[in-house]
């Protein structure tokens, strides 16, 4: 069961088409896109892993800042869902102090073949509705 939360402001998370060279090493999958508005408890897409390589679920955002003032880096609390019949299953938690800039990597290691996707659970420390945040870069490679 997907959880969902109703926010007062419009969070976007757009796909935009993953660029590959022919020196990356093959991936099952990822997608690149961005954050606008995204409060705590943002779901993001949900995406499909068979696990049919050796790559590492990962987030990496980069270029984070608060919207109500660009000049702090936020903090992020950051949670990957196991999508399935019942309660979706939580594989971990973890916090992303470094995203302003290059950003910074999350990974949740190799994970068992079903679908995913990420919700953001904080942003610097609270749950509340008031503080929102962007990132102009987000990967999620599976």
């Amino acid at each position: 069961m997907k959880h969902v939360v109703t926010l007062m402001a419009v969070a976007a998370f757009a796909l935009v088409p993953t660029a590959t060279s022919a020196a990356a090493a093959p991936t099952e999958g990822g997608f690149s896109s961005y954050l606008r508005g995204v409060k705590a408890g943002f779901n993001s897409r949900t995406w499909t892993d068979q696990n049919s390589d050796a790559v590492n679920t990962a987030i990496h955002l980069r270029y984070c800042v608060i919207d109500e003032d660009s000049s702090i880096t936020p903090e992020l609390v950051v949670r990957l869902w196991r999508e399935r019949f019942g309660p979706d299953q939580k594989v971990g938690t973890d916090k992303l102090y470094r995203c302003a800039g290059r950003g910074e990597r999350k990974s949740w290691g190799r994970v068992p073949s079903g679908k995913y996707h990420f919700e953001v659970r904080s942003v610097n420390g609270g749950d509340s509705l008031h503080v929102s945040t962007r990132a102009n870069g987000v990967v999620v490679a599976f």
